[in-house]
């Protein structure tokens, strides 16, 4: 399979474009290319606007903020098929987004993709629900950070990345997490992560060795969201 090829394939395989018209899809290969990133590797980080527009064919992405020190917040991870950036309208300045294994992105300038979206508007509205679906669960991080103590903001975490980017059968998250990491991503110090983590290993419902964490019994890990201690 020639690259264009590959490229066109991996277009028509991503759920948002899924089932395109293939002239509109004709169109997306034209604005589109492919960029791979090493882990840890930045997509981009800048005080600038970012100007283009990404959707995850493999790997993860961390995306974060740094504050007026440079101190780097985790704001969300996100998975295949996920699209960032400039999706609508102009970003947001002194964000971030890093790839923390190999990931390889569908990469758009947002003047484009915007001109796309005007053109065919059923893509729009895939869009649209796609952002609504991410807001609604910002919000509930919010609500989290203020209404939930920090060992049920860390199960409800684990759980979601369980059940995005989970291995069923080796019960393992995909997503490569530090104890540092986790802590950025529910808001508070990596020292408090470990102790919480450790305390669910205990109870036999997580193991963790490195950066990989295994689910022990994801049962016990959503009846503590639902019922916290």
């Amino acid at each position: 399979m020639t690259e264009a090829n590959l490229k066109l394939w991996y277009l028509k395989n991503l759920n948002l474009f899924k089932n395109m018209q293939p002239n509109a899809m004709k169109v997306l290969d034209e604005i589109t290319i492919m960029e791979n990133y090493q882990k840890k590797q930045y997509i981009y980080f800048s005080a600038e606007d970012v100007e283009k527009v990404y959707v995850i064919k493999n790997g993860h992405v961390e995306i974060g903020y740094l504050d007026e020190s440079g101190k780097e917040f985790s704001i969300d991870i996100l998975g295949p098929g996920e699209i960032f950036g400039t999706v609508l309208g102009k970003g947001s300045a002194g964000g971030y987004a890093r790839s923390l294994n190999k990931a390889l992105i569908c990469v758009m300038n947002q003047v484009d993709f915007e001109a796309f979206l005007q053109k065919y508007p059923e893509i729009s509205f895939r869009v649209l629900k796609v952002l609504g679906f991410k807001i609604n669960i910002l919000e509930n991080k919010l609500q989290n950070l203020v209404f939930k103590d920090i060992k049920t903001r860390i199960c409800e975490l684990l759980y979601s990345l369980y059940q995005k980017s989970g291995d069923k059968e080796k019960q393992i998250i995909k997503v490569p997490l530090t104890h540092r990491d986790i802590a950025n991503l529910v808001g508070c110090t990596r020292e408090t992560a470990s102790v919480n983590l450790s305390e669910l290993k205990k109870e036999g419902i997580i193991d963790y060795e490195k950066r990989r964490i295994k689910i022990l019994s994801p049962r016990k890990l959503q009846q503590y969201i639902s019922f916290p201690a």
